[in-house]
């Protein structure tokens, strides 16, 4: 049996090529012990003629070792579709929030209590601030006057408490009116920062499920060339 011609090497399957039995493992290249790459397989199995030379063999063909191959082949293609599965749920999260963001937005712009509401009431505010502080100044002045009217005659001290206290309430309102805005205006930021993120991460997730995606495409186009 130690002599026997090199015609009982590799017998062949009906779809698969057997790997040498252990009378031409002298003559076959060994499988490597790390994954090998799916072209690779063709490479490691003998020649047509003998594959045919070998199918008249009585050897008992030994197991392939592409089985496994193909088996972590097939488990990675696994994983990396459930990696793509679960991102493409969260982009579905994100999109839902970014929708949701865009509703909100649509809903500050339209309805009243909204952007171009805020707007309107803001540029309101601002005008009468802007009256209230001219309002402020004129008062200042009449008091200005007044006083130095009590100063010379020791009279008017009545008008001159009454506008004081004019001018105090005109200040309260003024600095009412400024918060007012500032709110305004805050909120309507945070609503365009947080449209922004979501819009930042919906790409950014969109990017990640196109690379996957392509990922697992090349992975399924090596399966089908291994099989």
């Amino acid at each position: 049996k130690k002599s026997a011609p090199s015609a009982s090497a590799p017998s062949a399957a009906s779809s698969d090529p057997a790997p040498p039995s252990a009378s031409s493992s002298s003559s076959a290249p060994a499988p490597a012990s790390s994954r090998a790459s799916v072209e690779s397989l063709p490479a490691a199995s003998a020649p047509a003629p003998q594959r045919e030379a070998a199918g008249n063999s009585s050897a008992e063909p030994s197991s392939s070792p592409s089985s496994k191959q193909l088996k972590e082949l097939q488990d990675e293609l696994d994983s990396q579709r459930n990696v793509a599965g679960a991102l493409a749920k969260k982009n579905e999260v994100l999109a839902k929030r970014a929708h949701e963001l865009e509703q909100r937005v649509k809903e500050l712009s339209s309805e009243p209590g909204g952007a171009a509401e805020a707007e309107a009431m803001r540029a309101e505010f601002q005008e009468r601030l802007a009256a209230a502080e001219r309002k402020v100044y004129a008062l200042t002045k009449e008091r200005d006057v007044l006083k130095r009217e009590a100063d010379r005659q020791g009279t008017a001290s009545d008008a001159l408490k009454e506008k004081e206290v004019l001018v105090e309430q005109v200040m309260a309102e003024g600095a009412k009116l400024s918060k007012t805005v500032s709110d305004l205006e805050a909120e309507k930021r945070r609503l365009k920062s947080a449209l922004a993120t979501a819009e930042a991460d919906k790409e950014s997730l969109e990017s990640r499920l196109t690379a996957e995606t392509a990922k697992c495409a090349a992975l399924a186009e090596d399966k089908k060339r291994a099989e």
